[in-house]
C-alpha cells in the first residue's frame, strides 16, 4: 500500500508529539489544552487528508526528474 509522503511526515510529527505526551514528566507538565490539541494533530494526521500529489511546495523528489 503506498502512502504520500506527505503522510508519513505528518504521521511522523505526530507520534512525536504523543510520544512526548506519554512520558511521566511531560504528562504532568502538560495541561489538558495541550493534549487537546496533540490529540487533534494525531487525528488529522490520520485522518487521509495528506498530500496525495508529488507537486505540493517543498517536494523533494530525489532524482526523480531531470533536475533543471
Amino acid at each position: 500500500m503506498a502512502v504520500a509522503r506527505g503522510c508519513v511526515v505528518a504521521l511522523v510529527a505526530a507520534l512525536a508529539a504523543l510520544s512526548c505526551v506519554a512520558l511521566p514528566a511531560a504528562r504532568e507538565a502538560r495541561h489538558g489544552d495541550q493534549r487537546d490539541t496533540v490529540d487533534r494533530q494525531i487525528m488529522q494526521a490520520l485522518s487521509g487528508e495528506c498530500f496525495t500529489d508529488r507537486d505540493y511546495q517543498g517536494w523533494v523528489d530525489f532524482g526523480r526528474r531531470s533536475a533543471d
